[in-house]
């Protein structure tokens, strides 16, 4: 038997921990829904100073998130991953640094996307989301 316990998930409920009262992951998946795209609209109006960093993309999902998580824009402090089957684990926490770095280059390596046709567009801005929410293949190599 594991003696894990994630710091992220509620005990109780089984989902994440929040600030709104949340019970139940349909009740928390609503809030999101109701409260994040509001805040994107004002971020929009008013984003972070662009770092082209994870410094940057902290300010953002703090922005995005802080009413609902008191972790938000925090990077996790434990590995984890999706909760579906044979889902693989995103980038180690020892390893989040060196991943975002690396995902930050490649991104510049591709002028932030500019220039590009749609096809190359929609599978380089597909890579770029992978290599920043996952680590992607950044790590094997």
């Amino acid at each position: 038997m594991s003696d894990f316990v994630d710091p992220y998930i509620d005990p109780t409920t089984g989902i994440l921990k929040n600030l709104v009262g949340a019970a139940t992951q349909a009740e928390l998946e609503a809030v999101e829904g109701d409260l994040v795209p509001i805040r994107a609209l004002r971020l929009a109006a008013e984003p972070p100073k662009p770092t082209g960093d994870l410094a940057e993309l902290r300010a953002i999902h703090r922005f995005l998130f802080s009413p609902i998580y008191d972790w938000a824009g925090e990077p996790r402090t434990v590995d984890i991953r999706e909760n579906v089957e044979r889902a693989g684990y995103f980038v180690p926490v020892s390893m989040i640094e060196r991943a975002a770095g690396f995902a930050a280059d490649e991104l510049r390596a591709d002028d932030y996307l500019r220039g590009m046709d749609r096809a190359t567009f929609i599978a380089r801005l597909a890579h770029h989301y992978d290599q920043f929410n996952t680590g992607g293949s950044a790590l094997s190599e």
